[in-house]
């Protein structure tokens, strides 16, 4: 059976060369709704998708770099400024925790001050310290750094003391992703 314009149903237009123009025309207005309604479809869904969400978690990888090197930026700038302490309290909370060895807790900025303080009015006195690693909690917003340090003073017979040791920071992630330290704790590694 064949239709009023020449094709049998169920089955596409054909054109020919030889058809002419008027088949041509016939044939591109069989396909222009088609388009169109193809084409809003996919603007409709392209457009009409969800906002995105928030950001991805930062990579596992990343984070840990970015929490190393918020601990050796911390290191650079306390041992290049001028006022060591001030540029060291910079990376401080103001409820930031020191232990110290030998020396009781000190509890806010103003008491994590001091024992740096003290520490830096030994004669002779110099601190070096690096990390070696950096674990985050599974929401990112908290971790630890763990590392070296290399604390010299000198001593009351006049020789130079060098203490080596150990340390582990506690680092909150701020709002602005910022690293800043919660708990500073250290201590030496004893006679050898």
């Amino acid at each position: 059976m064949t239709t009023p314009n020449g094709t049998t149903p169920g089955t596409a237009a054909r054109l020919r060369a030889d058809d002419g123009p008027r088949a041509a025309r016939r044939g591109a207005s069989r396909l222009a709704p088609a388009l169109v309604v193809t084409l809003a479809l996919v603007a409709l869904a392209t457009g009409c998708r969800a906002p995105a969400g928030p950001p991805p978690v930062p990579d596992a990888e990343d984070a840990h770099y970015r929490l190393m090197e918020a601990d050796r930026t911390m290191f650079a700038n306390y041992s290049t400024s001028g006022d060591s302490v001030s540029a060291l309290m910079g990376w401080f909370l103001d409820d930031a925790t020191v232990m110290a060895p030998g020396a009781p807790r000190a509890r806010g900025k103003a008491a994590a001050r001091a024992v740096f303080e003290g520490l830096e009015e030994r004669p002779a006195f110099s601190l070096t310290w690096a990390p070696d690693s950096a674990t985050l909690s599974a929401s990112g917003d908290l971790g630890y750094t763990m590392g070296r340090y290399r604390m010299t003073v000198r001593g009351e017979d006049g020789e130079d003391v060098v203490t080596d040791g150990k340390y582990l920071t506690v680092w909150h992630r701020q709002t602005d992703g910022a690293w800043r330290v919660a708990v500073d704790m250290f201590n030496d590694d004893g006679e050898s």
